[in-house]
């Protein structure tokens, strides 16, 4: 019951963004790119509603005429009474980190639409092109009820082939005279291709290019879904119309099972990005000193890089995490939480979920539950979350709101969930509700682990 209610006040919370509010969608973009506090919870909440949209990568070479034929197919969708989202990836400086930013200059026509979302994002020196926070991008407008997202990546070589792990319908663009075709046969992006299209077809050598891409489809032939290769000029709409048609033939041939397929392939890159980001955080920070050892054996040919790599990994997995019935037993090492009545109910890595019953001796002068009792059931919560990764933790700071009166017989669940872990430093979100779901208090806590293992 506590965690059906925690899910149900998540979505409550992010019910703006849910009905499709503007400025909603903004923010939680915003918090996912910065990877504030507030984004572990809004994904949590995102994640239950993805799967709907029609999601379109379009890639290609720098120069194609990417980002003008997406604002025509956008052009396109709204004539039809599609509402769109674009997440338009831009190269940053490897210097500065910066970015131009110049798909949101180049689609300005649609600034004044309310059906149209466009979000400019930096690639943040992603060697593909596609940011972290361009999948997450895509899930919030998706959960945002957006009918298509579109993705436009950089188009430096790889980000054609992750553009295929994020997208439903991949676009692969291309122009006469600039030889990329013969590339894409290089590079094997022709196989994530799902509709293939000549832009600038008004251009000399268009049709010599549009007969060698057909030609190289021929090679390798495809079950099922046949892919088209079209001519369009973006700049005066023609072909548009009929690289929609393509695109939503390709949406229908999908189905809701190719979407919800999309969208588990969007996770997965997530899960492997962030676990990949994770592991360069540990072993980079200044902890990492060890690394000094493993860096001299390797220069000296003592051992090999990929023997080194694995031996880093390895000397820097924490302690196994606890068992549920390891933090049970912690939990019942605590004679404060054992004078007040609160129990130990169920855990994990990252996660507890104590209870109380409120008694007469938990009330306070007026005669409602005293707040010493509900910041105490938070804190246990917090205390075995924190402590779950088999790591000793200590608080650092602690935050409480109270939301409704409690009284004697409530019952309350306090179940803590870790939001952020970042080095040595974690932040936890607990929720104290009723037994019934009603929400009675929000807890925010910061941890530190000094790395020694907890015992049992």
């Amino acid at each position: 019951m506590a965690r059906q209610s925690t899910g149900k006040n998540r979505m409550s919370r992010h019910k703006g963004l849910f009905s499709g509010d503007r400025r909603a969608l903004a923010r939680a973009i915003t918090a996912l790119e910065n990877e504030t506090e507030q984004a572990r919870d809004l994904l949590a909440a995102v994640h239950r509603k993805v799967g709907n949209a029609l999601v379109v990568g379009f890639t290609g070479a720098p120069g194609v005429g990417k980002s003008t034929l997406v604002s025509a197919y956008i052009r396109e969708l709204r004539g039809r009474g599609k509402t769109v989202g674009v997440v338009a990836v831009d190269p940053s400086s490897p210097l500065t980190g910066g970015a131009i930013l110049g798909d949101r200059v180049r689609m300005a026509e649609h600034g004044q639409d309310d059906g149209v979302f466009v979000r400019s994002l930096a690639s943040r020196g992603h060697q593909g092109g596609l940011s972290r926070a361009a999948a997450r991008a895509v899930d919030v407008m998706d959960a945002a009820g957006r009918d298509v997202v579109i993705v436009e990546t950089v188009g430096t070589g790889q980000s054609e082939i992750e553009v295929s792990e994020i997208a439903t319908t991949n676009v692969v663009v291309y122009a006469p005279g600039l030889g990329d075709q013969i590339q894409a046969l290089k590079a094997g992006v022709l196989e994530t291709a799902h509709v293939i299209v000549v832009n600038k077809s008004d251009l000399p050598h268009a049709e010599t290019a549009a007969q060698q891409l057909e030609q190289a489809l021929a090679l390798s032939p495809r079950e099922g879904w046949q892919v088209p290769v079209l001519r369009t000029a973006a700049a005066t709409g023609e072909g548009v119309k009929g690289l929609a048609h393509a695109i939503a033939s390709h949406g229908k041939h999908l189905g809701a099972k190719g979407r919800r397929e999309a969208a588990r392939l969007r996770m997965r890159r997530l899960i492997a990005s962030t676990a990949a980001r994770q592991v360069c955080d540990t072993l980079t920070g200044p902890q990492a000193a060890h690394l000094d050892e493993l860096s001299d054996a390797v220069l000296s040919g003592e051992l090999e890089l990929d023997a080194a790599a694995r031996r880093a990994v390895a000397g820097r997995v924490p302690t196994v995490a606890m068992t549920d019935e390891q933090l049970g037993a912690l939990a019942g090492r605590d004679r404060f939480d054992k004078m007040l009545g609160i129990e130990f109910v169920e855990g994990g890595p990252g996660r507890a979920m104590v209870r109380v019953k409120v008694k007469i001796a938990h009330l306070n002068f007026y005669g409602f539950c005293h707040g010493g009792l509900i910041f105490s059931l938070a804190d246990a919560a917090f205390g075995l979350a924190n402590n779950s990764r088999g790591k000793v933790s200590v608080a650092i700071s602690a935050h409480l709101t109270y939301a409704n009166p409690v009284r004697e017989g409530d019952e309350l669940t306090a179940s803590a969930t870790e939001i952020t872990s970042r080095r040595r430093i974690s932040t936890y979100r607990v929720e104290v509700t009723k037994a019934d779901g009603t929400p009675i208090s929000t807890f925010t806590g910061t941890s530190y682990s000094t790395g020694k293992p907890v015992h049992g």
